[in-house]
């Protein structure tokens, strides 16, 4: 990794590491271990990332934003992420932007919806930085030297280019590639704008000769602008000659519409006498055509009512059909019941007589078990006197065979037991021999360690206390520092868009204004009273300028000081400024002026000699800029203070940078003390910890080995007074002969006994079954033969109501059918009505539209002679108003 080696990382909220995690890369080698799940692989993928790795799919996510912490269900997620790498610079192989410190910091923050940022020692920077700064190193996000999951397969498989990769970087020369690749980009990057250019200077050829062509456009159409307006002026001339020859002829055509519109009035007025008449007659016609519509109206509602009513006797007619045909059905389904239920008592019957014939056999029964009571109990008999028979044959053979036996393993046991005596007293002997040191030097190094750990932790503490506040001083301080270098920043820009402003269109001579001091307060004055001139150049060659001349001879009304009293300025100005005067008060400008003086009053009120009067407030350029150049005066004081603030912030923030490196640098030495103080906390709680078990079991075994003893002691009493008793009787021992020939006949006899016991047994057994199984079934017949009388009842009883209901509608749809004929007849006189009806409206309804037409002609025709009429007025108005003429 060439000279660079790295010291630390950090993280938070990187994937597992919710909180900050500090991972100390010591010299040597650094190991992790620890169970699957943990987080060791996001340590490499954590290095990896801050290398610039921008695969998300490398950090096994779908995006690069679950790096983040997505919560648990304790905890929620984090918005952020950033994991700084703390890397040994001494060796000064950093690129030359980064080769200054010692110390790099490489950090790369990670925000959700904004994207990853890059930060060297606290200044941002590119991906593309860090990624060189690396491979300047012959390292990076993508290296071999980091060696990951399927990695080692991914080697095995790699292409020629990949494996090239690798021995560039083990050369260290992938970073002369990196830089060479990026020259290649910037060279010909460099070329296409000088293509760009080509094409640029191209355009603005053309654009030239455009503005040329557009430039004589321009004169041309000045020049015809010039008798444009004289071809106007001649227009309009003719335009009035022509407006009064017109003249004559509209106040003959106004006489001749005044008598149209009298003509006009008279004829509306008599189309409206008539339209007033039909407009009588019409009525009586009206009111017979809504008779004869009420009357069709009152039929219509009948006919509806009759139809209605038809309706629903036909519905109610296919309504009791269909009740008949359904319970014709229910009437069939039922009495197939009764029919089913009749078979099965039939066939329930049969099967009732057939078991009821086998008869009580309950005397067969008792024979049966009686015999087989009886076999079973002969076989017993037989069994309990082999068994005694048995037991005392075994009981003599073991018996001998017992003593032999036990008087062996009495002997073997005692032997052991005499030596596991004499082991165990020789090991209590040298426990007992052997004492336990003090524990006091345990304890006291273990309670040693334990304070000088508790003391470094609580110094560790107070200068993590100490670096944050420390790096809450320097944020504080860094953006104090950013608010005064804005505030400076706004000041300085504000200066020069001034400066700028009131400069501008003088920069080929000095403005009269830059040189003129005016007396505070009357800086409006000054602006009103000369304006635009303020802007012309003293003396020189510009093309507007103050030559200055001679003061007029003529004074100011009695009481006004001249403004150049109040103003020190070029003597170009003096015979300018000798001719305005400063009015003190409202009255002063009524007083009389010569011949090319001015009053001006201090809030700016302007009154020349001719009578131009300017009121006091227009805002006018003069005034605009005499207000910025007194903006300018203020703000170098401003500038100046914004300057010192600037100066004090830039030192207060390289103070708190100096104790925030001062306590970063405490914390980490207070941090470096601790794993070697907790590691000899440990060891002393381990030694202590290890010397109080050995006690323990030295004490346990003591223990042990005693109630050993004693047991052992016991056991051999014991196994000698079983020894002695086993001699006794194996010596004692006597045997029958005659008991074998008895086992033997017994056991013929029990062979007999238990066939005659198994045989009698299952006779009874069949029997007592084939009784339980005939018993079982016929009381389950009768229980079906009630359950088939129980169908049987209910569904004749609902025969005979289906019945009952299918005649009484059968009867109701005898009476419905007859419905329809009568229906018949009321609507066919309801029909003749209508029609009657029809007729008669129909009459009254051609009577009302003739009358309807004739009063919408009259109507018309009144309309056209009253807008004739307006015509005639319109035309009568507009020829007053045009000619201007006046009753």
């Amino acid at each position: 990794m060439g000279g660079l080696v790295f010291d630390k990382i950090t993280l938070t909220g990187f994937k597992s590491f919710v909180e900050p995690t500090d991972f100390l890369i010591e010299p040597g080698l650094t190991g992790v271990v620890g169970p699957n799940g943990c987080g060791k692989s996001n340590l490499l993928e954590a290095i990896r990332w801050v290398m610039g790795a921008n695969s998300a799919k490398a950090m096994r996510g779908s995006q690069m934003e679950d790096v983040i912490f997505s919560g648990t269900k304790q905890r929620p997620g984090r918005n952020q992420a950033h994991v700084t790498l703390h890397i040994d610079n001494r060796a000064r192989v950093a690129p030359a932007a980064f080769n200054d410190s010692d110390q790099l910091e490489v950090m790369r923050v990670i925000t959700k919806g904004k994207g990853s940022t890059y930060k060297i020692n606290g200044k941002t920077v590119r991906a593309k930085d860090v990624q060189l700064l690396f491979a300047d190193a012959s390292t990076g996000a993508n290296s071999p030297a980091l060696v990951r999951q399927n990695q080692i397969s991914e080697l095995i498989s790699a292409k020629p280019s990949n494996r090239r990769r690798i021995l560039e970087e083990a050369a260290g020369i992938s970073g002369l590639h990196s830089r060479r690749h990026e020259a290649e980009l910037r060279l010909r990057a460099a070329e296409n704008n000088l293509d760009r250019l080509d094409d640029i200077v191209g355009q603005i050829e053309s654009q030239l000769l455009s503005l040329r062509r557009q430039s004589r456009q321009a004169a041309r159409y000045k020049r015809l602008a010039g008798e444009i307006h004289e071809y106007k002026a001649l227009l309009w001339r003719k335009r009035w000659v022509f407006a009064i020859d017109a003249l004559a002829g509209a106040q003959d055509a106004l006489k001749a519409c005044e008598t149209q519109v009298q003509d006009s009035a008279l004829k509306a007025t008599e189309a409206e006498r008539k339209a007033t008449e039909l407009s009588g007659e019409i009525k009586p016609k009206q009111e017979e055509q809504l008779i004869a519509a009420a009357v069709l109206a009152r039929i219509n509602a009948a006919k509806e009512v009759l139809e209605a009513d038809e309706q629903a006797a036909t519905s109610e007619l296919k309504k009791l059909q269909d009740q008949v045909v359904q319970l014709t059905a229910d009437i069939d389904r039922e009495s197939g019941i009764v029919e089913d239920a009749e078979a099965a008592e039939s066939r329930l019957k049969v099967e009732f007589d057939h078991l009821s014939e086998a008869g009580d056999q309950s005397a067969a029964l008792d024979i049966a078990q009686d015999e087989a009571t009886t076999a079973i109990s002969r076989r017993n008999d037989i069994e309990a006197e082999m068994g005694e028979l048995t037991t005392l044959i075994a009981g003599q053979t073991a018996r001998a065979e017992s003593a032999a036996r036990e008087l062996e393993q009495c002997e073997r046991r005692l032997a052991g037991r005499e030596n596991d005596l004499q082991d165990a007293q020789r090991k209590l002997a040298s426990l007992e021999g052997d004492q336990g040191a003090s524990t006091s030097l345990f304890a006291a190094s273990a309670q040693d360690a334990l304070e000088a750990l508790t003391a470094a932790k609580t110094a560790e503490r107070d200068a993590a206390t100490a670096r944050n506040e420390a790096d809450d001083a320097d944020q504080q301080a860094r953006e104090a520092l950013s608010d005064a270098k804005s505030v400076l920043n706004q000041l300085t820009s504000e200066r020069t868009a001034l400066e700028r402003i009131v400069n501008r269109g003088a920069q080929d001579h000095v403005a009269a204004l830059s040189l003129i001091t005016v007396e505070s307060g009357y800086e409006q004055a000054l602006a009103a009273a000369l304006g635009e001139d303020l802007d012309a150049g003293i003396g020189g060659t510009a093309s507007i300028r103050w030559t200055g001349a001679d003061a007029a001879s003529q004074s100011l009304p009695d009481g006004i000081k001249p403004l150049s009293e109040l103003v020190s300025g070029p003597a170009e100005l003096t015979a300018r400024l000798s001719q305005i005067g400063v009015a003190q008060s409202a009255d002063d400008l009524s007083k009389p002026l010569q011949p090319g003086q001015r009053l001006v009053t201090r809030d700016g009120q302007v009154i020349r000699w001719d009578g131009f009067v300017m009121e006091a407030g227009a805002e006018t350029a003069a005034s605009v800029k005499l207000k910025q150049q007194g903006r300018l005066k203020e703000m170098v004081s401003e500038i100046e203070t914004a300057e010192q603030a600037v100066d004090l912030a830039h030192t207060a923030f390289e103070t708190a940078r100096e104790r925030r490196n001062v306590a970063r640098d405490t914390a980490a030495q207070a941090r470096a003390a601790l794993p070697d103080l907790e590691r000899k906390e440990r060891a002393a709680q381990a030694a202590l910890s290890q010397y109080e078990t050995d006690v323990a079991r030295e004490t346990a075994q003591k223990r042990s080995l005693e109630e050993r003893i004693e047991r052992l002691s016991s056991e051999i009493m014991e196994l000698k007074n079983q020894r002695d008793t086993a001699q006794v009787t194996l010596n004692q021992r006597d045997l029958d002969e005659t008991l074998e020939p008895k086992r033997e006949a017994l056991a013929e006899q029990l062979k007999q006994a238990r066939a005659d016991a198994d045989e009698k047994n299952t006779t009874y057994r069949s029997l007592k079954n084939e009784i339980d199984a005939r018993t079982s079934r016929l009381k389950a017949v009768e229980t079906e033969r009630a359950e088939w009388e129980r169908r049987k009842s209910q569904a004749r009883d609902r025969v005979t109501s289906l019945q009952g209901r299918r005649d009484a509608a059968e009867i109701n749809l005898e009476s419905a059918a007859n419905g329809p004929d009568q229906f018949e007849d009321r609507r066919n006189k309801l029909f003749a009505e209508l029609e009657a009806a029809e007729a008669r409206r129909d009459s009254a309804a051609d009577a009302l539209a003739s009358a309807e037409e004739t009063l919408r002609t009259a109507e018309l025709q009144a309309r056209d002679l009253e807008r004739l009429a307006g015509e005639a007025r319109e035309a009568r108005a507009a020829a007053w108003h045009t000619h201007g003429w006046h009753r």
